[in-house]
């Protein structure tokens, strides 16, 4: 063999090694790209399922709030009912019993309060104070006899 035929397969060999490198490098690149995309949708595919998690958190807690608000809600007209029967209760004593002094200041009360002169509260106090005033009244009354 001559020595350019050995220069030849050395060459060839150099080449085909050179080749092969190549190959290798675009396999390597190739595989990282893909493997940088995998990481960009996993990175999407979290963010997104963090954003889903946060957005039903806040819906659970506005749904809570909700429910406390309306229990509330519930609690507050079960207790203006309660007044509200309590009111009539007083409303609908026997007027007879009472002298007539208390029976027009007990009537005059029960009128502002159909012409919505009172809030609440202050009709109630009244009613309630003017009822216990009308017991002590009566028990003056019943032990004078």
């Amino acid at each position: 063999m001559s020595c350019a035929h050995k220069d030849e397969k050395v060459v060839k060999r150099k080449k085909r090694k050179l080749n092969e490198d190549k190959g290798v490098m675009n396999a390597l690149n190739k595989l990282q790209c893909t493997l940088e995309k995998q990481v960009n949708v996993n990175m999407m595919n979290l963010e997104m399922k963090i954003e889903k998690d946060r957005k039903e958190f806040e819906l659970r807690k506005q749904v809570v709030k909700k429910e406390i608000e309306l229990k509330e809600k519930a609690q507050r007209l079960r207790e203006r009912a309660q007044m509200r029967q309590e009111q009539e209760r007083i409303m609908n004593q026997d007027l007879n019993k009472l002298s007539p002094t208390v029976r027009a200041s007990y009537e005059i009360l029960k009128k502002w309060e159909i012409e919505g002169l009172f809030g609440n509260n202050m009709f109630r106090d009244l009613l309630i104070s003017l009822s216990d005033w009308v017991e002590k009244c009566k028990s003056l009354y019943e032990e004078k006899l």
